[in-house]
């Protein structure tokens, strides 16, 4: 028994760790409740590898108990989070098992909700192979690409624009374009590229949950191309609303907390246009679009796919090294980030000419920007930052320009062109000429 912990759906939970001769370490989270109860105690020990029958079974609970009593004795317990991302008072950010503070990093206890995911969450190989890698983005045409790994930094930003959520769909009709290999980009950040990665075959209600425990984390989802349009459009309010699905609890009348709560970025990549999708069950589904950028992201034509492979392949071994310095920064100087926030978003409002109802747009571009341009600082990456902030700009003024040619239904063209034609309408009845 590691720890006490206080966990806002259970209260008193334990953290116990497990030494196998031949599978290493692992750990599993008990209630107080269930160390008690011997047919749920059991339960749980057995599905983690413990088998004990008879007698040992008492043994073993009357350990748990008397460790748990020694640690009641000699230390508090201590607050088990459920979400991952900035704490609520802004003095750390919480990434996987590590509590990142201006004066450090120390451990933080794991919850049900984070525990499976902690394992993904850590850092692996060596940060200098991880730059180079990255830096391919710095090459010229590769500012859609950047502007997108951007976002992985500029998501943790995302709480202070006072916008819950936003959708960056990365879009090419071809394959081999890179739009997946961006997702492992922004996922490397934190941890490992490939399992972080959510896909449209992952229920609608784990996605939600999945979001809730990263809450500050950049969400990727790799290729919604068939994900059906009623539900993409779910995904796109969802996203943008900060929060999941309330619930009551099961036994009693009464709600659950609603620890699913977000404030981030979701970048995802497809072959089809996320406003296509949308466009074939509305009209002119405008809550939604202006909620969306989908940069175009084209085959390189200097690329050799071979060498891309290789090159790109070395994040699935080397990744997680970036967002400590980075997380470091941002809680050790929140206010000069702040400033710096304010002064990239008056420069992209003013360059794109933004108006009120394109604010997630502006704030879209200024957290990217703002993010890639202190991570830059800190020497995590060597991508120019300048022309990422014009194609943002250009992005921008072109998805107005589209979205103004879908705001003319083909209904109105009709109406209009029948209006203004009415005397000169030949009306034909449907009898047979005799």
């Amino acid at each position: 028994v590691v720890k006490r912990m206080n966990d806002p759906d259970h209260g008193d939970v334990m953290l116990l760790r497990l030494h196998l001769p031949k599978d290493g370490v692992r750990e599993f989270i008990m209630t107080a409740r269930e160390s008690i109860a011997k047919e749920k105690f059991m339960n749980i020990v057995a599905g983690h590898g413990i088998t004990v029958l008879g007698k040992k079974q008492d043994t073993l609970m009357s350990y748990v108990a008397k460790w748990s009593e020694e640690l009641q004795a000699t230390s508090q317990a201590e607050k088990a989070h459920k979400q991952f991302g900035w704490l609520d008072d802004e003095s750390a950010i919480l990434v996987g098992d590590r509590e990142i503070r201006a004066t450090g990093t120390v451990y933080s206890p794991p919850s049900a909700p984070t525990l499976p995911i902690i394992p993904l969450l850590q850092p692996k190989g060596d940060f200098h192979v991880w730059k180079d890698t990255i830096n391919a983005y710095a090459r010229e045409d590769m500012e859609a690409r950047a502007f997108a790994f951007f976002m992985g930094f500029g998501s943790l930003l995302m709480r202070f624009t006072n916008l819950d959520g936003f959708l960056l769909n990365l879009l090419s009709r071809e394959s081999g374009s890179g739009k997946t290999t961006v997702l492992h980009a922004i996922n490397s950040i934190y941890g490992r590229p490939k399992e972080l990665l959510m896909s449209p075959k992952d229920t609608y209600n784990f996605r939600m949950q999945r979001l809730g425990t990263l809450q500050n984390l950049c969400g990727t989802i790799d290729e919604i191309t068939n994900m059906p349009p009623e539900q993409m459009s779910n995904q796109v309010y969802d996203v943008t609303s900060g929060k999941g699905k309330n619930r009551m609890k099961s036994q009693e009348n009464a709600e659950r907390l609603n620890h699913s709560k977000w404030s981030l970025g979701v970048v995802t990549s497809s072959n089809r246009s996320v406003t296509d999708s949308l466009l074939s069950i509305k009209s002119f589904p405008e809550g939604e679009l202006m909620r969306i950028l989908e940069p175009q992201i084209k085959v390189d034509a200097y690329d050799d796919p071979t060498w891309s492979k290789n090159h790109f392949g070395k994040l699935m071994n080397n990744y997680g090294h970036a967002i400590e310095p980075y997380a470091g920064a941002l809680v050790s100087q929140l206010p000069m980030v702040l400033a710096k926030m304010r002064e990239i978003q008056e420069k992209v409002d003013k360059e794109a000419q933004i108006k009120n109802t394109e604010r997630y747009w502006s704030a879209m571009a200024t957290i990217a920007i703002t993010g890639g341009a202190i991570a830059k600082t800190l020497g995590l990456h060597d991508i120019p930052t300048k022309p990422v902030f014009n194609y943002a700009i250009n992005l921008i003024k072109e998805t107005r320009l589209r979205n103004r040619e879908y705001m003319f239904d083909s209904d109105d063209y009709l109406g209009g062109f029948l209006q203004r034609h009415f005397h000169e309408t030949l009306v034909i009845n449907g009898n047979r000429d005799g």
